[in-house]
């Protein structure tokens, strides 16, 4: 440990070859670890952990694949708070172990993201394509009605089972009822997007 003649403190462990900082106090205040040249109050380079005597905790740093992460280790759940002074909680994200699901909520509502799966809300959800107000609209044109006759006597409605092998565990071999989106797409491909699983796979969907 000393003090340098640029008003700076290291406090310094020694190798085989040299000493090397541990850590470092600028004159500013700043406190380094890992780093001899901190931008911030606390400055830590490398992963940073703060654990329990069971060792849950709280872990932040940087991969050897470059992605930065901050993680929660728990074997109940974890949570993470919003809040002001005085408040204990106004909105809060919480991760329980027991049935791996994810809560968003405030102090009134719940969204829930189901391990099945499925996402249940307290109240409505709104996406832009269920959206049908005429200002977010131009080029309105009338479908002529032999026409719109024409292509829904056209739709195949269907029945049919879900593949056993799909994504969606919690849909494996459920009975269910719908279209087929690429018999769609041939007849009014404006209504039929794309969807990407996480194994990167490319599927149809149906937009309304």
């Amino acid at each position: 440990m000393g003090v340098f003649s640029d008003y700076h403190m290291s406090f310094q462990v020694y190798g085989a070859v040299s000493a090397r900082d541990a850590m470092r106090i600028t004159d500013g205040g700043n406190v380094g670890i890992g780093t001899t040249a901190p931008v911030a109050p606390l400055h830590v380079t490398g992963t940073m952990g703060v654990t329990s005597a069971t060792g849950d905790g709280i872990f932040m740093g940087t991969y050897t694949d470059g992605f930065t992460s901050i993680q929660l280790n728990s074997s109940i759940g974890n949570l993470i708070d919003f809040s002001t002074s005085g408040v204990d909680w106004e909105a809060r994200i919480h991760h329980l172990r027991s049935n791996q699901s994810l809560t968003i909520m405030n102090n009134s509502k719940n969204f829930i993201f189901a391990s099945t799966g499925n996402f249940l809300a307290d109240g409505d959800i709104t996406c832009f394509n269920s959206l049908s107000d005429i200002r977010l609209k131009t080029n309105i044109d009338n479908i002529l009605p032999e026409c719109g006759l024409e292509t829904v006597n056209t739709l195949r409605p269907v029945t049919f089972n879900w593949r056993d092998d799909i994504f969606n565990e919690s849909k494996r071999g459920d009975f269910d009822a719908g279209f087929i989106a690429q018999e769609i797409e041939e007849l009014l491909p404006f209504m039929v997007t794309e969807y990407t699983s996480q194994k990167e796979t490319t599927y149809k969907a149906l937009k309304h």
